[in-house]
């Protein structure tokens, strides 16, 4: 398929379908993207536009009325002519944006749509196209969705623990049985203060999980447990301590990954969407798809769900329907006959 002289966007919620079209058929040299937008989408199409800078020969942004039939077919009536080869990406907008462009458009075998399951481009003719190439990271979806990175935990102690140590820790970890509550709250000091724990209770319930946890994986023999709350929260004893919660886990699934030589998946991006704080255990992204990994120590099913419905939401923020996420736990299988 040559490269079109202009590809005419409908732009809806979610940037990512746009932004994918037009990398994947447009030349910087020769064409001109024309992104259409409501009053709502204006924001997405300013930052498509902005990642099409260095990819396209030309953008613009054109507002219509998305729930105005009149308004759609006179400004797609308008830009479609016979004296350019012209494409129309109706896969984002309202659907009287996309039901009436496309009718105004009036050209089946140029009007094509994205099916982010996938990863395909239907074309009204029925063909289709495969989407090919490497489009995309984390920081490109992220400047998409207007989703600030905070900051990415990265502690210099992770660095020197092996595969090895970590897998062993894996297999020496308590596994309570079904119905049974595995209390992590001793690692955790932000929970503390809400538990009622003083602080002679946290240095005794600190100090047994501690040996606990360096009998298990031989890790930081020098460090010992802190007799307080607030010694805790000195220094690096926190994001060790946490280590010893949680993240241990999220290492371990990290160098797991880069084992199958699937490098850049990153661990503890802390984002921020629309004022919601939130952290990401482990991203990545990979042939286009992001995926999401969430982590958790925990074993009962409500956790593990609720792990679950909040990478889907968080995937779907990031990602859009291409992405694909998964959760590890401690969970029994017999808890989870099928996929959720």
């Amino acid at each position: 398929m040559d490269h079109p002289d202009e590809i005419v966007c409908l732009v809806g919620e979610n940037p990512l379908p746009v932004y994918l079209g037009a990398r994947q058929f447009a030349n910087k040299d020769c064409t001109t993207v024309v992104l259409l937008h409501s009053e709502q989408t204006k924001e997405q199409a300013s930052r498509i536009e902005s990642q099409l800078t260095d990819h396209v020969n030309e953008s613009k942004c054109v507002s219509v009325d998305a729930y105005n039939p009149k308004s759609v077919t006179s400004v797609v009536s308008g830009l479609k002519t016979k004296l350019k080869y012209q494409l129309l990406n109706y896969t984002g907008g309202t659907k009287v944006m996309a039901a009436f462009a496309v009718k105004a458009w009036a050209d089946d075998t140029t009007a094509f749509y994205l099916d982010e399951g996938e990863a395909k481009f239907w074309f009204g003719n029925g063909t289709d196209r495969e989407l090919s190439g490497n489009y995309i990271n984390t920081d490109v979806l992220c400047e998409l969705h207007g989703v600030v990175v905070k900051h990415r935990s990265n502690h210099d102690f992770e660095n020197s623990i092996s595969t090895d140590t970590l897998h062993k820790l894996f297999d020496k970890w308590p596994r309570p049985k079904r119905g049974t509550p595995y209390n992590r709250a001793p690692f955790m000091p932000d929970t503390w203060g809400d538990l009622g724990v003083t602080d002679a209770d946290c240095a005794i319930a600190v100090a047994e999980r501690w040996a606990q946890f360096k009998e298990m994986s031989g890790l930081f023999p020098k460090i010992c447990a802190p007799t307080s709350a607030k010694a805790l929260k000195e220094g690096d004893y926190k994001h060790q301590y946490k280590f010893a919660a949680t993240t241990w886990q999220e290492l371990l699934v990290q160098k797991s990954i880069e084992k199958c030589e699937h490098k850049g998946f990153i661990k503890g991006t802390y984002f921020d969407i629309g004022g919601q704080d939130f952290e990401a255990d482990l991203i990545g992204v990979w042939n286009n798809r992001l995926y999401y990994i969430s982590c958790t120590t925990d074993h009962k099913v409500g956790m593990v769900k609720a792990k679950a419905f909040e990478a889907v939401y968080r995937a779907r923020q990031l990602g859009g329907g291409m992405a694909r996420i998964a959760v590890v736990s401690f969970a029994n299988d017999n808890d989870f006959p099928m996929c959720l």
